[in-house]
């Protein structure tokens, strides 16, 4: 698997190259110069990639152009293609850079193919990808937000950008906006795993008058998500930038069909183009960061919660002392419940388990805090 380092300087050369492309479409001389400018450009970052994925140490302060030839060459033990080509591109861009002498007219085209020639086949070889489609979203694990930048990307490049836009905002939907959806505190019986909504927005009363369509269930709360994107190393102008820049989606349920809000401030034809770039290069980063972040956080697997027996009655202490107040009793019948961990009481050395026992219905009871550990029936 190719490394993040790697993949974002094929990236660069890719884009390196199309610039040289839209530079050959000006018609102009200046156009040329600059076409075979970021040519060699391409080139080289391209040389740069394949070097680092092969392992090769390149020399301090910058190998020069043909020794980077050389060393790629040997490190693929063959004779590079279209090599003759290749030199001669970066002495006319040195004559052009330097000089100020234009490349001829006639020569820009046949550069052009060549270069791309080059990079296609080499790339194949040397890191084992198609040089027009890796990307960084192919450095993301397989997700529905990967699926849904996939989806934006290949839009973009079809130069369709509303769906573009429309796929960046969906990947940042189901990764972040469902956790503000209001509609999962409508029916949440205990409290427990409802939205992260501020908590004024979880209260059903606000929900039904304030909600007036789909994208009104989604209340974000600002603050905290703040502390989140710095907790993850997630560069927060690209976060709201995509708030910002792409159409609002909704979806409660992953079965559900989306809907699109059509703000026609945000699919407005001027500026779509520059919009998606912006919105799928910033949402690609956000991804790859909190997935960095995500890789090198350790947690213990498995649920905090285990079920056991206890005896009829049991007593739930609100604090882990048989003097404090308390917090209910088993109903009768019943002889399950959840315990958590176990501590040593306040006041005693006698033992204790942080549990819970919930049961649903009308009303629901959800009973929290400490019973004894001898009130736990051995199983």
């Amino acid at each position: 698997m190719l490394s993040q380092p790697v993949v974002r300087r094929l990236v660069l050369a890719r884009y390196l190259f199309e610039l040289a492309l839209q530079n050959v479409r000006s018609q102009q001389e200046t156009g040329d110069a600059a076409c075979v400018s970021l040519l060699q450009d391409a080139t080289e970052i391209f040389f740069v990639a394949a070097l680092d994925h092969l392992n090769v140490q390149q020399s301090k302060p910058k190998t020069e152009f043909p020794q980077l030839l050389d060393k790629l060459s040997e490190a693929l033990g063959a004779d590079l293609p279209y090599r003759r080509r290749l030199l001669e591109v970066n002495r006319v861009r040195v004559a052009a850079k330097h000089d100020g002498i234009f490349p001829n007219r006639k020569e820009i085209d046949g550069y052009v193919t060549d270069t791309r020639k080059f990079l296609e086949e080499v790339c194949q070889k040397a890191l084992g990808v198609d040089f027009w489609t890796v990307s960084l979203v192919d450095l993301l694990d397989d997700d529905e937000a990967k699926t849904f930048l996939q989806a934006a990307e290949a839009s973009h490049r079809k130069a369709d950008y509303v769906d573009c836009l429309v796929n960046c905002r969906k990947a940042f939907f189901v990764t972040f906006e469902t956790w503000y959806d209001t509609q999962k505190d409508l029916n949440n019986t205990f409290g427990l795993f409802g939205s992260r909504a501020p908590y004024f927005a979880r209260d059903r009363e606000y929900i039904k008058k304030n909600v007036r369509d789909h994208f009104d269930y989604i209340v974000l709360d600002h603050s905290q998500i703040d502390r989140d994107l710095t907790k993850e190393g997630i560069d927060h102008t690209a976060f709201w930038n995509v708030w910002r820049l792409t159409p609002e989606v909704y979806r409660h349920k992953k079965e559900d069909v989306w809907r699109i809000k059509h703000d026609p401030r945000r699919v407005e034809p001027s500026g779509s183009k520059e919009r998606s770039t912006v919105a799928l290069s910033a949402m690609t980063s956000i991804l790859l960061a909190r997935q960095n972040t995500a890789r090198a956080t350790r947690y213990i697997g498995g649920s905090s919660y285990s079920d056991v027996k206890a005896k009829a009655g049991t007593t739930f202490y609100e604090k882990a002392d048989k003097s404090s107040p308390v917090a209910g009793h088993l109903p009768e019948g019943e002889d399950q419940i959840s315990i958590s961990y176990a501590t040593q009481g306040l006041n005693d050395d006698d033992w204790y388990w942080s549990a819970m026992f919930a049961k649903p219905g009308e009303p629901p009871l959800l009973i929290v805090g400490y019973v004894l550990d001898a009130d736990l029936i051995p199983g």
